[in-house]
């Protein structure tokens, strides 16, 4: 064993272990004043040796080294192990991952710090999924991370999954020390983490558009949108596998909800987007965005219609199969859905594949919503019951609402052939 004593000054923090260590963020309070009254009474600071190689490079003891440092220490004691650093273990992904094995090994658990503790697992996690993405453009798959949980981790796979979302996914690494310290569980970190953030709380516009009145009116839009709709979602109904119609074939044809549900509903948001720009107005589909309502009318010329401060002036799409009357019929929405402030819903109603659809523009509340498990479902007959009898509430573009005889109210999909 070669031990020596180093000054502090020639002694080099590795490249590596700040990838792996949070030492910056460390209470080393206690490990100061260890060092210190051990100075003054052995005349050297640390019992435990410090790991180096031969050009002075630590491999185990960087907090005592920055502990020393504060304390104004002169030398640590040293072990010169036989390994040595080379720079290009940080560019060469083959010698890094050797090289990050090599500081953990010199840092096993129980020696120095709790190497399975959850800060610390969690950066060398962090570290390891860095060098993957780079090294192959893609991040850990759940059988990898489990994987690595497993094989560099005291934990449960579950746990571990979670704690994984609440630093890497929701971006709370502040509740990691809550956990440690015993006084969130994991559960309920994660649960803090994906809570919705508070955000400044938007006003309704009092000027914004009635967008049901502006169709009844006879705009230029009401002329353009249906033709879009039905032309646009028979040229997809259209798209053909070996000569065969492949979306609606008997045998081979997509699945229902896939198939039309999904489709329609892109087709409607698009359809509905385009009419409102061809008709002088500014819109958009939350292509780019992800997480928008499905269209957003941000003008009209110069005026300005999504105003700072104020909800977005937007529509939103909803779109499902016919089921026989009001109450099977049933549009869904995400979570959420006991906060909606009333905006204009697209609500198409389809049947015989798309042959035959109502298409209904209405204002939607939160009290049109009924609970489907984390998500919400608006049952037609529900709709009726909040909206019917209010004609400037909801315009009817294909298809028709009634009362029949008895009062109850009907559903009628009209056929779309020859619209265009």
């Amino acid at each position: 064993m070669n031990i020596i004593n180093v000054k502090i000054k020639d002694l080099k923090p590795h490249p590596l272990n700040e990838e792996y260590y949070d030492n910056e963020n460390s209470d080393n309070t206690k490990l100061q004043d260890s060092l210190r009254k051990t100075f003054e009474k052995e005349g050297y600071p640390n019992l435990e040796l410090v790991i180096i190689d031969k050009n002075n490079v630590i491999y185990s003891g960087h907090r005592r080294y920055d502990s020393c440092k504060k304390e104004k220490l002169p030398f640590l004691r040293c072990e010169v192990i036989e390994h040595t650093f080379v720079e290009e273990c940080i560019t060469n992904m083959k010698l890094r991952k050797k090289e990050k094995s090599i500081l953990e090994d010199w840092n096993q658990p129980g020696l120095k710090r709790d190497e399975y503790a959850w800060n610390v697992i969690l950066k060398k996690y962090g570290s390891d999924l860095a060098d993957y993405i780079k090294e192959t453009g893609n991040a850990y798959t759940g059988a990898l991370r489990n994987a690595w949980c497993v094989e560099r981790t005291n934990k449960k796979q579950q746990e571990f999954k979670k704690m994984v979302e609440v630093v890497y996914k929701f971006e709370r690494p502040d509740l990691v020390q809550k956990v440690m310290d015993g006084e969130y569980s994991v559960k309920e970190a994660l649960s803090e983490a994906s809570a919705e953030k508070p955000k400044d709380k938007l006003k309704e516009d009092p000027d914004r558009i009635d967008w049901i009145k502006y169709y009844k009116d006879g705009s230029k839009f009401k002329t353009l949108v249906l033709p879009k709709i039905v032309d646009t979602f028979n040229q997809f109904k259209s798209i053909t596998m070996s000569d065969k119609k492949l979306i609606t074939h008997e045998k081979h044809g997509w699945e229902q909800h896939l198939g039309i549900s999904t489709n329609l509903s892109n087709t409607v948001m698009s359809a509905v987007s385009m009419s409102l720009d061809d008709d002088g107005y500014c819109a958009r589909t939350p292509r780019g965005e992800v997480g928008l309502a499905d269209v957003i009318i941000d003008k009209k010329g110069k005026k300005i219609l999504s105003k700072e401060g104020f909800y977005a002036e937007r529509m939103e799409m909803k779109v499902d199969e016919f089921k026989g009357h009001g109450s099977s019929t049933k549009v869904y929405t995400g979570g959420g859905h006991n906060r909606i402030v009333p905006h204009p819903f697209w609500i198409t109603i389809y049947d015989d594949d798309g042959k035959r659809m109502l298409i209904l523009l209405s204002n939607i509340t939160k009290n049109d919503w009924q609970e489907h498990g984390k998500k919400g479902a608006m049952p037609m007959s529900l709709w009726a019951e909040n909206h019917f009898d209010n004609k400037d509430d909801w315009v009817c573009l294909h298809g028709d609402i009634y009362r029949d005889k008895k009062g109850v109210i009907q559903l009628q999909c009209l056929p779309v052939e020859g619209i265009i």
